[in-house]
C-alpha cells in the first residue's frame, strides 16, 4: 500500500509540475491524475478491507416484547417488566473472538487464551475504540446493540425464555457454556 501511494503521489506531482501545454495536453494530465486518485482510494479500500476480521453477523427481524423480569426473581434494574419495541438490526453471531480483537487492537488482555476463545477483561472504553478502529477499516459503520437490542436477541426474538432457546436449567448445557459445565473457564465460540 505504501509502494502505491508513494507511485501515485510521485505521478501526480509530476503532473501537477508540468501543467505546460496546450488545453488538450493539460485535460488529459488531469484526467490522469484523477484516475490515478480512484486506483489509489480503491487499493486504499481494498488494503484495509483485506485486514479487517470477519464478523458474522445475522439479522434479526425487529419486534415488541416484555423486557425485564418476567420471572420474578432478577434485580431492581429489570422492573417494572414494559413492553418495548424494536427495529430490525444486525448482531454479531459470536462474541467477538480473541484472534478478531488481535487483528484491530494489537494487545490481547484476556485471561483464557486461544484464538476461537471470546476476548475478556475489556472496558466498555476498549470496545469503543475497538468499534472505532473495526468500522475505520471494514468500511461497515458497527455499534454495540442497545439494552433492548440485545435482550431481544438473547431471549430469541422476545419468547419467554429465561436463556436463549431454553428456561429450563437442566437443559441449558445443550445451548451454553456457563458456571456448571464451563470449569470456570471460557471455550471457543460457535
Amino acid at each position: 500500500q505504501a509502494a502505491l501511494v508513494s507511485l501515485v503521489l510521485t505521478a501526480a506531482s509530476f503532473l501537477c509540475g508540468s501543467w505546460r501545454g496546450t488545453g488538450k495536453e493539460n485535460k488529459m494530465k488531469k484526467m490522469v491524475l484523477v484516475i490515478l486518485t480512484l486506483v489509489l482510494a480503491m487499493a486504499i479500500r481494498a488494503t484495509a478491507n483485506a485486514a479487517a476480521p470477519n464478523i458474522e453477523m445475522v439479522h434479526v427481524k425487529g419486534g415488541c416484547f416484555q423486557m425485564g423480569d418476567t420471572f420474578g426473581n432478577g434485580g431492581k434494574d429489570e422492573k417494572p417488566v414494559h413492553e418495548v419495541c424494536v427495529s430490525d438490526f444486525n448482531i454479531g453471531k459470536y462474541e467477538v473472538t480473541q484472534a478478531q480483537w488481535l487483528a484491530i487492537m494489537e494487545k490481547n488482555p484476556s485471561t483464557f487464551f486461544g484464538d476461537r476463545r471470546p476476548v475478556e477483561q475489556v472496558s466498555w472504553d476498549d470496545v469503543q475504540e475497538f468499534i472505532g478502529k473495526l468500522s475505520a477499516v471494514s468500511g461497515y459503520a458497527y455499534r454495540l446493540p442497545t439494552e433492548a437490542e440485545w435482550e431481544y436477541a438473547a431471549r430469541s426474538g422476545g419468547k419467554r425464555e429465561k436463556w436463549a432457546g431454553v428456561s429450563d436449567e437442566s437443559r441449558l448445557t445443550d445451548f451454553a457454556w456457563y458456571y456448571a459445565d464451563s470449569d470456570k473457564k471460557t471455550h471457543a465460540v460457535g
